[in-house]
């Protein structure tokens, strides 16, 4: 078990370390997503900031209900995906049937670009933060609990650029059509317009609020209601799609213990 601790301000004048455990969930609400039961999705308007192309951040924490996807299934945390439509197919942040951690990336806009994956299966039925960088053709980094994971492109190779369409930001599935579905909870979505160091993914990890650059960022800590606000500069907000309201909002006031 691992365990990190770092220190937050609490008022103006205390300060206190939180210990975060791992495999916990970092924040003290979330979303959560039922997978094919009721195809729920949160969908976010495409404006031009999320409209990135040559550097590119995404990070989530993110836990599955299920130690296993089902076979030849996928399930996605966050992309710019749509099966539908042509030239809709962006980039994608995802699970394989492998509980491996697959990033797909386009440069037209087709569905059958590129797919890196990582080496080894992760335990997705535990918090786990993901992300990835995308630094204009030059590189892909991939992370998990703010540790660099090996992985390798298993269809077409590191695209130079990604595509940019009017394809909606979707996160917990893929925008149409109703696959690739997240059966589990999510929260703290972010993506930046900038290549992120290795150094800045962990700070994000340990829980830093890293600003500059950042295209839109989702808490998904509302706690009730439909709406799921982007707390950027942008205020690009995104609204949930087949919820049940009822259970859709998970709280738990006790993820954080302070050491102080």
């Amino acid at each position: 078990m691992l365990i990190h601790t770092i220190t937050k301000s609490i008022t103006s004048s205390m300060t206190s370390s939180i210990i975060i455990t791992d495999g916990e969930k970092p924040f003290s609400s979330c979303l959560t997503f039922n997978g094919v039961d009721e195809q729920s999705k949160l969908l976010i308007p495409d404006n031009t900031a999320l409209n990135i192309s040559s550097a590119l951040t995404v990070s989530a924490w993110a836990k599955n209900n299920n130690a296993i996807i089902n076979t030849f299934s996928k399930e996605a945390i966050v992309g710019k995906f749509d099966f539908s439509i042509d030239n809709y197919c962006e980039w994608k942040l995802a699970i394989n049937d492998n509980e491996k951690v697959e990033i797909f990336l386009s440069q037209n806009g087709v569905s059958t670009s590129s797919y890196w994956e990582s080496t080894n299966a992760v335990n997705i039925n535990k918090w786990n933060h993901y992300a990835f960088v995308f630094n204009g053709g030059t590189s892909l980094n991939v992370y998990l609990n703010g540790v660099e994971i090996p992985g390798s492109f298993v269809t077409g190779s590191l695209p130079a650029s990604i595509f940019n369409g009017p394809t909606n930001l979707t996160i917990g599935s893929v925008r149409e059509p109703n696959t690739e579905v997240w059966e589990g909870q999510i929260c703290d979505v972010r993506i930046f317009n900038s290549n992120l160091s290795a150094a800045q993914i962990s700070s994000i990890y340990l829980g830093a609020s890293i600003i500059p650059n950042l295209a839109a960022w989702y808490p998904l800590n509302e706690g009730g209601g439909t709406t799921a606000n982007d707390v950027s500069v942008n205020s690009n907000n995104g609204t949930l799609s087949a919820f049940n309201l009822v259970n859709a909002w998970a709280v738990n006031q006790n993820i954080f213990r302070y050491n102080g």
